[in-house]
């Protein structure tokens, strides 16, 4: 666990990761976070990956991402693919039918109707290119402006139209209920556009009085535009690069993922980089030069965790993509030279984090190990980078799933205790081994007292190992 990345890694599951075997080869090579897509495949096959990882380890973080109110295109006449020609004329209606060369239905219907004259669509991850030219009741007559091969269910894109849908779709609310049910760790939210997107799913789960943390993952121009209130009510944030692309300047994006991941760090905000990452390596055994570079570029602008897609989910050879990503993460945290984040007036919580992290620099300590309820004070310490190994300590599996998300945070479950110095006895016998703890090592301990109480974080102690506690 030592010599493990301190960046966290989350690996989508699919097809070709989905066996037992394959994901304890995951989880071998350095995989956080499981990752289930819910626009592809059946309630019945993410449950049954649920059931896995716990049976293999119980430390792994599941992540069920919700499909959004995704456009796509429809069914085409044979179920064959067509050929769209540059300069030709195609008709896309709302009207759900076998489409040609010449009509293409698309759904939901309803976004026709916020569609203007001129606009821009996209379509199989911008490989087609059409511009609307004239609407009428029948749909939208668009010109043909990059021509390409259109097969069946493809993605659409809208860069410049504002959009009505709502963020949650019929099928995100049932998958939503199935997540709850199968007790998921965090919900991936797609296509968010505002605060208001987060704050529904967060009633959804209050009324079944659960405590799911929310990932909002930007994907849309208007979700930059209100970047800092969604960064506000999100649990998490994840830039999704590869629609975030097809939607605005691809120019624009590197800029974005550079101030998307200074202002969470800021805020207290895990952060993810998701997207194309070492995509190569879905056929090829080894990654681009400039893949390589694109992932140290994201270690090095300070996210939290990095993610792969269809690397792990129907690539050939997932576990091959794991081990390269930490190999690169590893070498570019080498480099790593963070600033610590200097708590605000009157914030307890962080000035504790803070002395904390001074404290084990200043002493040498081996170890910062943060007891927490909720994984808020281990986050708090984790934003501060520090050169210390942290350790995450919590008494139930769900906190300790929680710790996935947090970057260099080494999770660790010890048995319920009533007292001070049960805990740091607990905790201290968890952690020796992994942290290669001596007698007389010091060790910096951050907790609450009282004890089990969410939300309070007001201890620091300087711990010598093999001392005995007396509160």
């Amino acid at each position: 666990m030592g010599s493990m990345p301190r960046t966290k890694i989350i690996c989508t599951i699919g097809p070709a990761s989905n066996s037992e075997d394959k994901l304890r080869s995951l989880i071998v090579a350095g995989m956080n976070i499981a990752r289930l897509n819910l626009s592809h495949g059946t309630h019945e096959e993410h449950a049954k990956v649920i059931g896995l990882l716990r049976k293999i380890d119980s430390s792994i973080a599941v992540l069920s991402d919700l499909q959004g109110p995704r456009i796509r295109t429809g069914l085409l006449i044979g179920q064959r693919a067509v050929e769209l020609k540059t300069g030709d004329i195609i008709t896309l209606t709302g009207k759900q039918l076998e489409g040609d060369s010449r009509q293409v239905s698309i759904s939901p219907g309803s976004v026709i109707a916020d569609i203007k004259v001129g606009d821009q669509i996209l379509i199989a991850d911008a490989t087609i290119e059409l511009k609307v030219i004239s609407k009428n009741k029948l749909g939208l007559k668009c010109k043909i402006v990059d021509g390409g091969v259109l097969s069946e269910h493809k993605g659409v894109n809208l860069p410049k139209t504002k959009l009505s849908l709502p963020s949650i779709t019929a099928k995100d609310k049932r998958d939503l209920e199935w997540a709850i049910k199968n007790k998921v760790d965090y919900i991936g939210l797609s296509f968010v556009r505002q605060a208001k997107d987060i704050l529904a799913v967060k009633q959804v789960l209050k009324r079944h009085k659960v405590n799911i943390p929310v990932i909002a993952k930007l994907e849309k121009p208007e979700a930059i535009d209100n970047l800092e209130a969604i960064v506000a009510v999100a649990d998490a944030i994840m830039v999704a690069r590869g629609d975030l692309g097809l939607e605005m300047s691809l120019e624009k994006v590197p800029e974005i993922q550079k101030k998307v991941i200074a202002l969470c760090r800021k805020a207290c905000k895990p952060v993810i980089v998701a997207t194309q990452m070492l995509e190569s390596m879905v056929d090829h055994e080894h990654p681009t030069r400039a893949e390589v570079s694109d992932v140290a570029n994201a270690i090095f602008d300070g996210t939290d965790v990095v993610m792969l897609s269809e690397e792990t989910s129907v690539g050939q050879d997932p576990v091959r993509a794991v081990k390269t990503m930490v190999k690169i993460i590893a070498e570019a945290e080498n480099d790593l030279q963070y600033q610590a984040i200097e708590p605000e007036k009157n914030n307890l919580d962080l000035a504790v984090a803070h002395s904390a992290c001074v404290l084990a620099n200043t002493l040498k300590a081996k170890a910062i190990v943060t007891f927490t309820e909720t994984g808020s004070t281990a986050l708090r310490v984790a934003k501060q980078r520090p050169s210390t190994p942290v350790f995450g300590v919590v008494i139930n599996e769900k906190a300790l799933r929680r710790l996935a998300l947090y970057f260099g945070v080494q999770p660790v479950c010890i048995k319920s205790f009533k007292y001070i110095d049960q805990m740091i006895s607990h905790a201290e016998s968890a952690i020796k081994k992994v942290a290669k703890l001596r007698k007389h090592d010091l060790v910096v301990i951050t907790a609450g007292i009282p004890t089990h109480v969410p939300g309070i974080t007001n201890l620091v102690k300087v711990h010598r190992v093999g001392e005995k506690q007396s509160f």
